[in-house]
């Protein structure tokens, strides 16, 4: 028996707190990241199969849309709020314009060479492809924005179904039921998946749509996940 402990491979180490973190702001990056390049796809096979007519008018119209949705949540917040969210969103799109412009110099380069001048030909006929790209980034963090001033309502959601949960598990405490690990390990495993899961559906919606309608049912399916994970606690310890 000893020899066979001495075989086993070491436990592995759970990470900390601040390793936990870490990974999930990665994750949520990530995720961000990927749910950028999720919109531009789709708003350019929208605009080749589902809108030609529109062009480049369909994401400057969602973009109109958010830029109203977004000064109706800001008229809540104080005016140095308001101005830090305007400057912020000011200066992303100065960079989106910069490197657009950069793009547009460095193409018209390669057209005066002979062998690039077919990437440049290629590149005209997609003008309106790439002209889509800044307004689906401004589009993008907007709804970042809104996303952000959601926040709040997830936490509510959360510690409602905390306290609720909590309660239900000290009447299933004394009233004798049953303990069921797994659904708790379901439940609290799917609380931040639920979390990305809504920023990546409204960040890559091709329409434009009140993001109250989005989140909220998410917002609800979080209490429900957290309420249930407490409520599944061990009921002793």
């Amino acid at each position: 028996m000893a020899k066979e402990s001495r075989n086993l491979p070491p436990k592995r180490k759970e990470p900390g707190i601040i390793g936990r973190l870490l990974s999930g702001i990665f994750n949520l990056l990530f995720w961000l990241f990927i749910s950028l390049l999720l919109s531009i796809a789709i708003e350019w096979v929208g605009m080749t199969w589902y809108w030609p007519d529109e062009g480049v008018n369909h994401s400057q119209a969602m973009l109109q849309h958010e830029q109203h949705y977004l000064n109706q949540r800001l008229q809540l917040h104080s005016t140095q709020h308001t101005q830090w969210v305007n400057d912020t969103i000011q200066h992303i799109n100065q960079w989106i314009t910069y490197v657009e412009n950069n793009i547009h110099r460095i193409l018209q380069q390669w057209n005066n060479h002979t062998y690039l001048g077919g990437v440049s030909r290629y590149y005209q006929q997609s003008t309106a492809y790439i002209a889509a790209v800044p307004y689906v980034a401004q589009v993008f963090f907007i709804r970042v924005s809104l996303i952000i001033f959601s926040l709040p309502a997830f936490i509510l959601s959360g510690i409602f179904g905390a306290v609720d949960g909590l309660i239900e598990r000290d009447l299933r405490r004394w009233g004798g039921g049953r303990e069921s690990s797994n659904v708790y390990n379901i439940a609290r495993k799917s609380t931040f998946p639920i979390f990305i899961l809504a920023c990546v559906m409204y960040l890559s919606l091709p329409v434009s749509i009140h993001p109250a309608w989005v989140i909220m049912p998410f917002v609800i399916i979080f209490g429900f996940s957290i309420r249930v994970s407490f409520e599944r606690l061990k009921k002793y310890f």
